[in-house]
C-alpha cells in the first residue's frame, strides 16, 4: 500500500493556503492532482463542475501535467479536457495549474475544500492518502487503490468512476456543509 510523509503533509490554515494561492475564500475549492491522461477522469470531475448549481462560486484546480500551465499544444490531453471546459461553459471555474513541484502540493491540498479523483483505473491513492493526511475530504472513484484507502462515509466517500452526476450530486451535498 502507499503511504505518506506525515511531516509534509499535514493540516494547516486554509485561509494562509488560499493567499498563498491566490484564492478567495469565498469559493468552493475542488483540486484535481495527478498525471494528465484520459483514465484520471479529469473530464468526469470538469462535467460534474457543469452540473453543479451557482449558489456559492465553484473554483477546480488541476494539478498536474508534464508542464507549468495549460499549454494545449503541448498536450493533446490538455487540449481535449480544455473543449471540454469550454463545451461545459465552465472556462470561469476552472484553472489548469501545470506540473507543481511536490514540496508545493500541501498549499493545494490545505486551500481546497475537497480533492476529487475520479479516474477509471487507478493502482495506488497517493494524492488520496496526501489529501486526508492534510486533513481535507476526499471523493473518490470506487476502484483500485481509492476503494482500499476510502472508507465510504467514514474516512471520505466513494462515486462510480465515469458518473459526472452522482460526482456532482456529492459534491453538491459537501458544498452545503462548509468543512
Amino acid at each position: 500500500p502507499c503511504g505518506v510523509d506525515t511531516a509534509s503533509f499535514r493540516p494547516g490554515t486554509k485561509a494562509e493556503a488560499r493567499r498563498a494561492l491566490g484564492l478567495s475564500d469565498e469559493e468552493f475549492v475542488i483540486l484535481q492532482v495527478g498525471r494528465i491522461v484520459p483514465r484520471k477522469g479529469v473530464d468526469n470531475v470538469i462535467r460534474a463542475v457543469g452540473r453543479m448549481d451557482s449558489a456559492r462560486p465553484v473554483r477546480l484546480l488541476i494539478v498536474g501535467g508534464d508542464v507549468a500551465g495549460a499549454d494545449p499544444q503541448a498536450s493533446a490531453e490538455i487540449a481535449r479536457l480544455q473543449a471540454v471546459v469550454s463545451e461545459r461553459g465552465v472556462a470561469d471555474a476552472v484553472n489548469f495549474t501545470g506540473a507543481q513541484p511536490h514540496a508545493a502540493l500541501r498549499d493545494f491540498y490545505v486551500a481546497a475544500d475537497v480533492v476529487v479523483s475520479t479516474p477509471w483505473y487507478a493502482p495506488s491513492a497517493l494524492a488520496v492518502l496526501e489529501a486526508m493526511a492534510c486533513g481535507t475530504p476526499v471523493v473518490g472513484s470506487a476502484v483500485g487503490g481509492i476503494r482500499q484507502a476510502v472508507v465510504d462515509g467514514v474516512t471520505g466517500y466513494l462515486v462510480p468512476p465515469r458518473d459526472p452526476v452522482m460526482l456532482a450530486q456529492r459534491l453538491q451535498r459537501l458544498r452545503a456543509v462548509p468543512v
